[in-house]
């Protein structure tokens, strides 16, 4: 999981991860986030905010335009 401001980003054992703004209890991107085929290891958000970062057990690195 990653947290920055009012949001986080978690993943789950399928590859698939979510972007939630918990103060208004909604998630902001679920489906579109699925091209991990496995286990997601590892989650960030860069400095400024803009992009967040995954690696997962499939061996990819994978960067996310927010």
């Amino acid at each position: 999981m990653a947290l920055l401001g009012d949001r986080f980003l978690c993943g789950d054992t399928t590859g698939k991860m979510k972007l939630i703004d918990y103060k208004e209890n909604v998630v902001l991107f679920g489906d579109r986030w699925t091209h991990h085929t496995t286990i997601i290891s590892s989650l960030n958000f860069t400095s400024s905010g803009k992009f967040a970062v995954s690696t997962g057990y499939d061996n990819k690195i994978m960067v996310w335009n927010l």
